[in-house]
């Protein structure tokens, strides 16, 4: 029988909603909170997370502020950055699930953007996660690109906040990357593409330090010729994590088909992701 899809609705303190979509076994071995791409909705998980949940995990997906059933679409008059996601959305996320599924404690995972993400938020906040795991996550410095990308990268960066000044906010549907962005989530994410720095604009927190000193257990899954994501991107995150026990898995053709090795293709042929995640739970003793 098809678990049924659960729909939480969340409101953040400043009037912010969005909808938490929650499957679950019956008897759930481990719940995972993951957190979506760049411009990316909640529902183009569904399938990654139905395979996660027949693999006996509860999973909730949060939805992005500006993307899918969030209330906030960025603008000119709308403006929003990591604080924000960090600060008031994602924490509500996490309180929301834990207490929905009765866990303690939860693996937080994310995808590109969202595994940075998912990495920030439990630096700064260990109550409640008991580790995480990041899918196509990297730095997106362009220092870990190969020349001519590094260039393309660089100027990119660079080009993309000069955008969302002029037009207000990042139309990343009409350009073909992202999605509509906030021009401080995309000033954010420009600043770690400059400097390889995490400095979010209005937060309390040194990240580099926080990153430094997480030491939860953390997961990172790479794909073989994910342009997006390249090895030593990935490792120039994943080098921040000094006191994590840190996991590394890199997947190639051996492990999936071409399809299922693409930055977002993974996510419609779940296999070889669901086996790593699943493989690290049981090893590192976060699943019943």
């Amino acid at each position: 029988m098809e678990n049924p899809l659960e729909l939480h609705a969340l409101r953040a303190e400043d009037g912010a909603t969005s909808l938490l979509r929650l499957l679950r076994p019956a008897s759930p071995r481990a719940t995972i909170l993951f957190l979506p791409a760049m411009g990316t909705p909640a529902a183009y998980y569904e399938p990654f997370q139905q395979a996660l949940v027949e693999a006996g995990l509860a999973v909730a997906v949060a939805e992005l502020r500006g993307n899918g059933t969030s209330s906030v679409r960025a603008g000119r008059r709308v403006d929003f950055g990591y604080h924000e996601l960090l600060a008031l959305d994602l924490p509500l996320a996490l309180e929301r699930t834990l207490r929905e599924t009765g866990s303690e404690r939860l693996v937080l995972a994310g995808h590109s953007l969202g595994g940075q993400l998912a990495l920030l938020l439990a630096s700064v906040r260990g109550a409640g996660i008991a580790g995480v795991a990041t899918v196509a996550s990297c730095s997106v410095h362009y220092r870990g690109y190969r020349f001519p990308e590094s260039w393309l990268v660089g100027a990119g960066v660079q080009l993309a906040v000069a955008i969302a000044a002029v037009v207000g906010h990042f139309p990343g549907k009409r350009l073909g990357f992202g999605g509509e962005e906030a021009r401080g989530v995309i000033r954010d994410w420009a600043q770690n593409g400059w400097t390889g720095r995490y400095e979010v604009r209005r937060s309390p927190h040194d990240f580099e330090r926080a990153l430094r000193e997480l030491a939860l257990p953390v997961l990172g899954i790479s794909l073989v010729g994910d342009r997006l994501a390249p090895e030593r991107a990935v490792e120039n995150l994943l080098g921040k994590l000094r006191s994590a026990s840190l996991a590394r898995c890199r997947l190639g053709p051996e492990h999936a088909e071409p399809a299922a090795l693409h930055h977002f293709g993974w996510v419609r042929r779940p296999a070889a992701v669901v086996r790593a995640l699943t493989r690290w739970l049981d090893e590192r003793g976060l699943a019943s």
